[in-house]
């Protein structure tokens, strides 16, 4: 993987962004804070003017928003989900709940699109260090490209992955 799109530039996403950054490959971002995106921009990372913006050209979307709502907004509401690539691994891992993942990830199967629900677990630190534990459930087919994108962005974040039948 060469390219990522990331959004939500807070106090977890801008570190995961920079490990992403470390290792080599490019990153897209947008952030709805002007600080958090002046951040961005100086750990080198391309910083867009709208989250669709951030879709365009990418392997892969992280996306990793404060709450339920941001969620929903940006994915359903500003139908971002409809403008991503069916080639696009999508990676939300917002701590939100879990009829909110349904919800979005029923619509991005509608669209073709492989989503994956993956709240992570260490904190700021383990975000800034590279060290957090990621939870997944995935398809087989979308595990090894996820898989792929890992041992590229050479983080080596433990992970406990549920493998579950293509469907």
């Amino acid at each position: 993987m060469k390219k990522v799109g990331f959004i939500g530039l807070g106090n977890m996403g801008l570190p995961m962004a920079n490990n992403i950054i470390k290792a080599g490959i490019e990153v897209k971002a947008f952030d709805l804070s002007a600080d958090a995106m002046r951040r961005a921009e100086e750990l080198g990372m391309a910083t867009k003017n709208h989250a669709s913006e951030v879709t365009e050209n990418i392997d892969a979307l992280v996306t990793m928003l404060p709450n339920d709502k941001a969620v929903e907004n940006i994915y359903l509401k500003e139908d971002l989900i409809e403008q991503i690539s069916q080639n696009t691994i999508v990676i939300e891992s917002s701590t939100i709940n879990p009829e909110v993942s349904i919800k979005v990830s029923k619509k991005a199967t509608e669209m073709n699109i492989s989503m994956l629900d993956a709240p992570v677990s260490g904190g700021v630190k383990g975000a800034e260090s590279g060290t957090l534990l990621l939870l997944l459930e995935v398809m087989k087919l979308t595990f090894r490209k996820l898989f792929l994108f890992w041992i590229l962005w050479e983080i080596k974040p433990f992970m406990l992955v549920r493998q579950v039948q293509d469907r």
